[in-house]
This record gives structure tokens, sequence and C-alpha cells, in this order.
């Protein structure tokens, strides 16, 4: 058989043409896969926009009729306040003074609302107006739990003990309401200031920049989180809602206790005088009810939303050992061996944790 001469510059011509072919079905195929895979991300952005914007819709629906339901409200506080300051047969009633003073902080805490879902451009948004708003919204809750306190440790009074109530029948409770609630507000202002600090823009130029961005407060907490809301939940609305639960058992079982009148031959005086007191009585009875009702799941939530954030739990509670664990780490010259019980088993020295305080040894089966 006859063998011809190889040309080796033949050779090498041929054998770069192949790779270019080679080459560029290569590209071509990564050129295809690529605008494949950007073809697939932009319709699954484009169906998350869209669903996006249809759930941005229905909550813009809602919003409005939210704006609704507190302009309703509004209207409805006005016209009991004006009714309960201006008619004297009711402006004489002890209850009536606490039910001024709860449409008076449920009036504001309405108003604060409506600005909000409002988007209200009225004032710039700087360091204490932020803090005036924040407080109006922590103050009249604050207020609104306290007064339902107030109102319940009234009724427990005048049914527990009716003759030291009458006694005191004199006493403002316009002025016993304002001394209860002047210390329970400067604590709710002593909590709405600790979130507004961070230590590291305490300077000159900086300290107020962080407060307010496109006209919407922003905080930055000094402390965790948890350590700051969950005890301002404790004191304006755990304690309010246990105490509200606890005096109202205690009515119930006196109420239970007390004999009922069997005469039948009462005067007609005495019988109105009655049916004006059990009004009474049920307005005191219905009232913490409803609190009870209405708060017990925006506490629960609350509580469950702080304490279910890990981070923001071990900060508050279990800042040691939350630490020390996040921080055990194997050294880089840690030994792995074998021990001589089981072949299959390795010794691994963990090294020390942060700290530089301990050593341990773990036993590992592969």
């Amino acid at each position: 058989m006859r063998n011809f001469p190889i040309d080796p510059v033949y050779t090498k011509n041929m054998i770069s043409q192949q790779d270019e072919i080679n080459g560029g079905d290569n590209v071509n195929g990564l050129m295809s896969l690529v605008s494949g895979i950007r073809h697939r991300i932009i319709e699954n952005l484009n169906k998350r926009l869209s669903s996006e914007k249809s759930a941005l819709l229905w909550q813009r629906k809602f919003d409005y009729f939210y704006i609704i339901i507190v302009v309703i409200g509004l209207l409805g506080n006005i016209i009991c306040i004006v009714t309960l300051l201006f008619c004297k047969p009711l402006s004489k009633n002890l209850v009536n003074k606490y039910l001024v003073v709860l449409l008076l902080s449920d009036t504001l805490f309405n108003l604060w609302i409506l600005a909000v879902f409002l988007n209200l451009r009225i004032i710039t948004w700087k360091f204490w107006t932020c803090v005036v708003a924040n407080h109006i919204y922590h103050g009249t809750v604050c207020a609104s739990s306290n007064v339902i306190v107030l109102l319940t440790m009234e009724r427990f009074f005048a049914i527990v003990f009716p003759l030291q109530h009458m006694q005191y029948h004199h006493i403002s409770r316009l002025k016993l309401v304002a001394i209860f609630l002047l210390p329970m507000q400067l604590w709710t202002i002593y909590f709405d200031l600790l979130p507004y600090i961070d230590p590291e823009e305490l300077t000159s130029a900086t300290m107020l920049r962080r407060f307010f961005r496109n006209d919407v407060c922003e905080y930055r907490a000094l402390l965790s989180v948890a350590m700051v809301y969950i005890p301002f939940y404790i004191s304006i609305l755990i304690l309010p809602l246990f105490s509200a639960i606890f005096v109202n058992i205690i009515i119930l079982i006196k109420l239970r206790k007390r004999p009922k009148p069997q005469n039948s031959s009462t005067p007609l005086a005495t019988i109105e005088n009655q049916v004006k007191s059990d009004d009474s009585h049920r307005i005191l009875w219905i009232l913490p009810l409803i609190y009870i009702a209405l708060t017990t799941p925006n506490v629960v939530t609350q509580i469950v939303g702080q304490v279910r954030d890990s981070s923001t739990f071990r900060k508050a509670f279990v800042p040691f050992w939350s630490q020390k664990l996040k921080r055990i780490r194997f050294s880089p010259t840690s030994a792995v061996t074998k021990t001589n019980n089981n072949p299959n088993s390795v010794s691994v020295n963990a090294g020390k944790l942060d700290s530089g305080t301990s050593r341990e040894t773990q036993e590992t089966d592969l």
C-alpha cells in the first residue's frame, strides 16, 4: 500500500477549521441556553408582577373600605361625645365620664389612622413629628385600655362595696382618670423614645437623617425590638386585659352569691331606680366584655409575632447562650483520628469556642 506524504500545514488548517465549527456549535448552544433561561426568568417575573398587581388592587380596595369604616366611626364618636357632654341627665352619670374619655381616645386613634391611609403631607416628617405621631398611636391605645380598667374597677366597688362607693360619689371621675392616665402616658413616652436613637449615627450631621425618608418615619432601634416592645405590650395591653378579666370574674362570683329579692310589693319609684341601676350595670358589663373580646387576639398576635422572631427572642431572653452556640466552630488544627474500638468511628477535636475557654471532643459515626 502506497503511503502519501502528509502535509503538516494542510493538517493544521483542517484541524483549526474543525475546531472553529465545533466551537461555533458550542457557542450557538450556549447562546440558546442563555436565551431560554432569560425567557423563563422574564416569564416568571411577569407572572409574579401580575399577581402582585392584582393583590395590590385588592389591597387598595380594602383600604378604601377601611377608610369608610373609620369615617363612620369618627362621626359616631363625635355625636356621642356631644350628646354625653351637653345632655344634663347623661352628663351627671358617673359611667358617662369614662365613656367621654374613651370616645376621645378612640377619636384621636381614628384620626391617626385616617391620616396614615390618606398619606397626608401637611407637615414635614422630622424627628419630633415622628415621635409625636407614634405617641398618638400608642397613647390612645394605652388610654383606652386603662379607661376600661377604671370602668371595671368602678363597677367592682359599686357591687362589692356599695356603701363606701356612695360616700365617694362626689369625687370627679375625670380627675381620677387624669391622675391615673398621666403616669401611664409618661411610661408610654419613655418607650416611644427608645427606638429612635442609633449609637452608630449619633453625630450632629446624621442624627436626624435616619428618622424620615420620603415623608415616612423610619425608626432605628437602640435596643432589641423585643426588649423595647414586649415590656411595652405587657404594660399597655396585657396587664389591663388580665386586670379586666380578673375583676370581672370576681364581680361575677359576687353577683351569683348575692341573694335575689323575693318581695314583689315594692313601690314604683324603687322599681324605676332598680331599672336605671340595671341599665348602668349592663353598660359596665358590656364594655369590658367587648374590650376583652377585641383585645385578646391583638395581644396574642403581637406577642407571638415578637417571640416568633428567633433572633429578637434570643437577644431579649437568652443573649448569652444564643451567642455562645452561634460561635462554636472547628479550629483549623482539629485532628481527625480513628479510634481503637471502632475503625468506622472517628474522633473530631472540635476546637475552642470564640471565647477560648473550653475544648470538646465529639464522637461521630460515619
